[in-house]
């Protein structure tokens, strides 16, 4: 892919992936929304399962195509989801002021809630750790180590995403979609993709 092609490209999908984000501040400002910090926090996390599921399916899809240059845009679909997730985190903070033993106390008493928060968790390292000086820092090897983290935060993230909405059609074809990505970068002969 040409270096300016890519930067095009590159710019079209951050410009991309802020629409939700814009779509509610839009909403936001001209009061069309109920209860506004609810509707931020289930959109957040619509996109947070979206952007994280894009980022595992990124390097199948860029061997099945034939078009290694896919794999430059895994970066900032992975931080676009680590980015909505924060969002959703704050903004369900923000759905009950702040009250921070509340909180605490319905992410140790609900379930989906104590998942949601681990696979949050495991994203931090994963964020942290993802520009190029800290890919050089750490070394290839244990810079893909670490970023094994994808798959049990990815997971957590799903189980979450499904008990707090329920098995709905569109959660049903997250998961195939995310066990068809799974299956194909830990299939014989392929072993996980590398992670950079």
């Amino acid at each position: 892919m040409a270096r300016g092609t890519f930067a095009r490209s590159r710019a079209v999908l951050f410009v991309l992936g802020l629409v939700p984000l814009i779509g509610f501040a839009i909403d936001y400002r001209a009061a069309t929304l109920a209860r506004p910090w609810a509707a931020l926090t289930d959109l957040s996390g619509d996109w947070s399962m979206r952007f994280l599921i894009a980022g595992l399916c990124v390097t199948p899809l860029a061997r099945l195509s034939g078009q290694p240059g896919f794999a430059a845009f895994r970066r900032m679909i992975g931080l676009f989801g680590a980015f909505y997730a924060l969002v959703h985190l704050l903004a369900w903070a923000r759905e009950y002021g702040y009250d921070w033993p509340f909180l605490g106390g319905e992410l140790v008493l609900r379930r989906y809630l104590t998942i949601g928060a681990a696979g949050a968790v495991l994203l931090v390292p994963l964020a942290a750790t993802s520009p190029a000086a800290m890919h050089r820092f750490l070394g290839p090897a244990s810079w893909r180590r670490l970023h094994t983290l994808i798959y049990p935060a990815v997971f957590a993230a799903f189980v979450h995403y499904a008990m707090a909405r329920g098995l709905r059609a569109e959660i049903m074809a997250d998961g195939l979609l995310l066990a068809a990505a799974l299956a194909y970068r830990w299939a014989p002969g392929l072993g996980p993709a590398p992670a950079r």
